[in-house]
């Protein structure tokens, strides 16, 4: 296109400047603004359209789609009135404003969104809060799901070493487990083990 970009800061934030002086080429410059929104929006359009063996995305895939979404929800929020914005730069040097420009991308990512939440091969992508969901947990040797604890977003329960507990949720649930080393799990039925389970499968 004639320009020579570089790469730089722009208060903190990694930018790719086009080079070209947006005054006297304002359609170079708008085809260099609008190429990332655009060739990310083909790629998560590419990805969910392209037949797939498997019938669960992979991490990879994912990572592709939740890093386009993720750009593409930035630039049209927040990111759009940044001073080396690629929404601005598009609405400075065509006939689009701001809002045409995000409704236009935004609308794109939104239908990838919309997408992605209807199909199971990317169950699980989103978090979705359920007002019945949570982890419950309770002491003992056995699971009593009528007299568990529920613990909701952010909640914790401590638990000192050869404790007998039980854990379970009806719904997806991220859990983390925080704790000094060294670690081992022991089933007080040993055929809850799962990893006894798969071996003798």
């Amino acid at each position: 296109m004639g320009g020579r970009p570089s790469f730089g800061l722009n208060e903190g934030r990694p930018t790719i400047y086009s080079g070209v002086d947006a005054t006297t080429e304002p359609r170079k410059q708008f085809v260099f603004s609008s190429a990332g929104l655009t060739v990310q929006s083909l790629i998560d359009e590419g990805l969910l359209d392209a037949p797939h063996r498997s019938s669960r995305a992979g991490a990879f895939e994912r990572g592709l789609l939740a890093g386009g979404l993720a750009t593409s929800f930035f630039y049209v929020t927040i990111g759009r009135t940044g001073s080396v914005s690629d929404v601005d730069f598009m609405a400075r040097t065509s006939k689009l404003n701001k809002a045409s420009i995000t409704a236009i991308f935004g609308g794109v990512a939104l239908a990838h969104t919309w997408r992605m939440a209807h199909n199971s091969r990317y169950a699980n992508f989103f978090a979705r809060p359920s007002p019945e969901g949570g982890l419950r947990v309770g002491m003992g040797d056995r699971i009593d799901r009528e007299h568990s604890t529920t613990l909701a977003a952010g909640g914790f329960v401590s638990l000192p070493a050869s404790m007998h507990h039980y854990a379970w949720t009806s719904t997806p649930t991220i859990v983390q487990i925080s704790l000094e080393g060294p670690f081992d799990i022991f089933y007080v039925n040993p055929n809850d083990d799962p990893q006894k389970r798969q071996t003798s499968r």
